[in-house]
């Protein structure tokens, strides 16, 4: 055959090239139809990034039962942080904490409250007929369970906490720095004092 003489495929051969062709079209078109999915999907939790950080935030509240209020900082993937913590009454809080870090443990299930860094906290409680109390705390503190007794399993650092709590006799201040898992391993320093207290007897 005369090497200028056109050719022509086949209807076969035709057939063949377009069946190499397609997959290869379509594949790619496919992974950008997924990766725009994801890219979607990222967008959305992205900006819906808040009201996740403070459905974790209520529900440990909740869980708890503490009627609390707060102001969201910051809010990244792996840590939240949270401002003007206040527990109890607004004017005469029970517990109070300048800023909160909460660092989110992602497990199978949903996220969780890993480490918690405390900034600044105060708590308040008062002695009365022999009887500690911590105000909204009480629930906390003294709730029923089954399990034995015992601090909770989390990762808590104290920066600059207080304490002070009235009783009949006086007031006794506290002050704590410390970190460590509050069931096993909790290293601080704490330092009480307790100027005029006493009684008529004491």
């Amino acid at each position: 055959m005369d090497e200028a003489t056109p050719t022509f495929d086949t209807q076969d051969e035709r057939r063949s090239r377009a069946l190499t062709v397609w997959p290869q079209k379509w594949t790619w078109r496919i992974l950008f139809v997924v990766l725009a999915l994801l890219l979607i999907a990222l967008a959305v939790v992205w900006m819906s990034r808040e009201q996740i950080a403070g459905n974790i935030i209520d529900d440990a509240l909740a869980q708890n039962e503490l009627e609390a209020s707060y102001e969201i900082e910051s809010i990244g993937a792996q840590q939240q942080v949270i401002r003007n913590l206040v527990i109890g009454d607004a004017d005469a809080p029970d517990f109070a904490a300048e800023r909160v870090v909460v660092d989110i443990a992602y497990t199978l299930g949903s996220p969780e409250i890993g480490r918690v860094e405390l900034q600044a906290p105060r708590l308040y409680g008062a002695v009365r007929d022999g009887t500690l109390s911590f105000g909204a705390l009480d629930p906390l503190i003294y709730s029923e369970s089954d399990e034995p007794p015992g601090l909770p399993a989390l990762n808590l650092a104290v920066v600059d906490g207080r304490a002070r709590i009235d009783s009949d006799y006086g007031v006794v201040a506290a002050k704590l720095d410390g970190e460590g898992p509050l069931d096993s391993g909790f290293a601080g320093r704490l330092a009480l004092t307790a100027p005029g207290i006493g009684s008529d007897d004491c």
